[in-house]
């Protein structure tokens, strides 16, 4: 039997400047037909999953 092949998850970090002089981190992962994207902003720490708090998006102990 071949061997199962495998995809790496390709990551990519970028440093943005805005008009208003924040700097902002993107990433992109991709697998197969999905896309993850992420954006990381200075703030307070808070964690949002679709407009909505980490802890009512997932709702389970990990």
């Amino acid at each position: 039997m071949p061997a199962a092949k495998t995809t790496a998850t390709k990551k990519v970090a970028t440093k943005k400047s805005t008009t208003s002089e924040k700097i902002q981190y993107c990433g992109t992962g991709r697998r197969k037909s999905s896309v993850a994207r992420v954006r990381l902003i200075p703030g307070t720490g808070k964690i949002l999953v679709n407009g909505v708090d980490v802890n009512e998006y997932m709702p389970y102990q990990t």
